[in-house]
């Protein structure tokens, strides 16, 4: 509990002088992090109205439990969260990803409404404002298609 104390602190520090966000690459920390410091991550941001930048976890290819994992505690906490690789997690089933999306942000508009995954296909993460012209992919989510 203490360690967990002082990590908080760390990162509200952080981001007291100017950090962006905290970044979660949960696809490579699934067994490091427990559940307290993951809900502790996610409090702070939403406290401190800036966004998680998140890898889910990844599990069998294409699974979602790691993109459902994200969106219950971004719900929870009215955290906000900005999803990297999107493409690269949810390989063949992007479209189901972003139905997932979208639904949590139909049901949770103020809670999940600024959840914005971002598709990186050929280059490195885009710029947050970064939109895809491409009409089928939904603006709300904020795609990226690559240069």
């Amino acid at each position: 509990m203490q360690q967990r104390s002082a990590i908080e602190a760390h990162l509200t520090q952080g981001i007291n002088e100017g950090g962006l966000g905290i970044g979660l690459l949960l696809d490579h920390l699934t067994k490091a992090l427990s559940r307290a410091e993951f809900d502790m991550v996610f409090r702070v941001v939403a406290a401190a109205d800036v966004p998680v930048f998140v890898h889910v976890c990844r599990g069998l290819p294409g699974a979602a439990a790691g993109l459902e994992e994200v969106i219950s505690v971004v719900t929870r906490h009215q955290a906000a969260v900005h999803m990297c690789h999107l493409n690269v997690r949810a390989m063949a089933g992007v479209k189901a990803f972003l139905e997932l999306i979208n639904n949590a942000q139909a049901l949770h508009p103020k809670h999940v409404g600024r959840l914005s995954p971002a598709l990186c296909w050929l280059t490195g993460n885009p710029p947050l404002s970064h939109r895809n012209p491409d009409a089928s992919c939904p603006a709300s989510v904020g795609c990226y298609g690559g240069d």
